[in-house]
């Protein structure tokens, strides 16, 4: 497609709202977490008298679970933990707006107002983006330059502190400069997820830590050229259902990150 068609375009994010599956906020977080389980999704609009009021998260479970409470799942409310006031958006929202304001806000998702009520998640949007605009912006273009990485003898601790001070999601494993691995928020579950004792936990995750290294538990990584198209990196993350991706130069070595977010960077610019 012509990019100046690209520029005289409006994609109005009705066209690609999915149904939302809901959930009361008296319910229990048992509850929340069953329905994300069966139906292998992440996140519920939470209602009050069949109005949308929040939003409750698998990342916002783990939270609660992890830092605030010892209760059992089934003896705390859904609005305990929802994200509130609700952030909506209407049919005709166009799709730049959506990208944009999901970016001042710093969410990755919406809630579309109206019967039934339905959403859009940051990975529609890289959808759409994959889907639509081809051949429209480079990689290079929005990839983050500044990579955190680490080898794949350095420890977990260290990984897990890089990502807490940085607030990254992922980490790349590296030898001699090329990717060899990828560690993820998620990699580390199972490491954290058996301790019950909360003041055990940071001396335990300190030992643990330092016990396991990065190649005990990184994944292949999934790389991408830095002068590929963006709409191939957003079929790549749609595909293989992932947030991020090393990008390589034409020697393979690492030099740069793409993530959902700068695709949505990408889409925000659009018209721009």
């Amino acid at each position: 497609m012509d990019v100046n068609l690209y520029s005289t375009m409006t994609i109005l994010i009705g066209e690609f709202k999915k149904p939302a599956l809901t959930i009361n906020s008296t319910n229990s977080l048992l509850d929340a977490r069953e329905i994300m389980i069966k139906n292998n999704i992440s996140r519920l609009i939470v209602e009050k008298n069949s109005n949308p009021i929040g939003i409750i998260t698998e990342k916002g479970i783990g939270r609660m679970v992890y830092n605030k409470t010892t209760l059992p799942l089934d003896k705390i409310t859904v609005s305990k933990v929802m994200n509130s006031p609700l952030i909506t958006i209407t049919d005709n929202t166009p799709l730049e707006k959506c990208a944009s304001i999901m970016l001042s806000k710093k969410i990755s998702s919406f809630v579309i107002n109206g019967k039934p009520t339905g959403i859009i998640t940051k990975s529609d949007l890289v959808k759409i983006y994959a889907d639509q605009f081809q051949n429209l912006k480079s990689v290079n273009e929005y990839m983050t330059k500044n990579v955190h990485t680490v080898l794949s003898s350095h420890s977990i601790h260290r990984s897990l502190t890089i990502m807490l001070k940085k607030r990254v999601s992922r980490i790349v494993v590296i030898r001699n400069n090329k990717p060899i691995g990828i560690i993820t928020q998620r990699d580390m579950m199972p490491i954290t997820a058996f301790i019950d004792d909360k003041k055990a936990k940071s001396e335990t995750l300190f030992q643990i830590g330092h016990i396991l290294l990065a190649k005990d538990i990184m994944n292949d990584p999934i790389t991408i050229r830095n002068n590929s198209d963006l709409a191939q990196a957003g079929r790549i993350m749609r595909d293989n259902k992932i947030s991020g991706v090393p990008v390589i130069d034409s020697e393979e070595n690492l030099v740069g990150i793409l993530t959902k977010t700068d695709i949505i960077k990408a889409i925000r610019d659009i018209k721009t």
